[in-house]
């Protein structure tokens, strides 16, 4: 359902629906795990929609520090999360920080 609101850009039910999936995963499976980092990378994309930066960033790096734990630093399951946040930054602003993503993402495509 998220996705769907996402797509209608229906934000803030995106965001209602991201949360409790994001719960329930992390109540499920505990937050260290890919699953809840999934959820915490969707919650993160909703809320960057709605301008909510201080709140995405924290979830996007979340999201790239459980999954890089999981799968390493050069997985290419990592090149959309450093997109995501990369975007975040750019929106705030922080050209330099978003630039070293961008390397890194460089880095896992080559």
């Amino acid at each position: 359902m998220a996705i769907i609101c996402e797509a209608q850009g229906k934000y803030l039910q995106a965001q209602a629906y991201c949360e409790r999936v994001l719960k329930i995963r992390e109540d499920v499976f505990g937050a260290d795990h890919p699953l809840s980092a999934v959820a915490q990378g969707n919650l993160g994309k909703a809320l960057h929609k709605l301008g909510k930066y201080d709140e995405a960033a924290p979830l996007f790096q979340q999201q790239t520090a459980v999954l890089e734990s999981f799968l390493g630093p050069l997985h290419p399951e990592l090149i959309e999360p450093l997109e995501n946040y990369a975007a975040l930054l750019r929106d705030c602003d922080k050209n330099d920080e978003a630039k070293a993503l961008e390397d890194r993402i460089n880095a896992i495509e080559a």
